[in-house]
């Protein structure tokens, strides 16, 4: 989902998990009528960090191999923070992921329905 994010940018609206507590496939809607599906199973791990884009003209597609240094990257963001104050991403995007997390969890603890993010509150 972070990968996603710096392309469309915040405003996703609702998920909708239609998988299981193994197998999560959910439904991303976003305000500029973007859908996004993610899919996340417990033994998937061939396609770890794979990334592709469709749209009316054409595709992308990325994959990410090098997990370390993905990590890294994240660590040295997280130490420049703390040697600066300066958040390396804005929070509320932040909170727009956890609510997407946590949309898609209730989305499929109640069997598939749709879940607005508005009505998810973090702190």
């Amino acid at each position: 989902m972070e990968g996603i994010c710096p392309i469309l940018g915040p405003g996703f609206l609702s998920a909708r998990n239609i998988g299981t507590i193994d197998r999560n496939i959910v439904h991303f809607k976003h305000r500029d009528g973007a859908d996004v599906i993610v899919i996340a199973t417990s033994d998937m791990y061939g396609a770890f960090g794979v990334l592709q884009l469709c749209g009316t003209s054409g595709y992308a597609q990325t994959a990410m191999s090098d997990t370390f240094f993905a990590f890294k990257a994240q660590l040295d963001s997280f130490i420049q923070y703390l040697r600066t104050g300066i958040r390396p991403f804005p929070f509320t995007e932040t909170q727009e992921l956890m609510k997407m997390l946590i949309a898609g969890i209730k989305s499929r603890e109640k069997d598939g329905r749709e879940v607005m993010l508005t009505k998810i509150f973090v702190y």
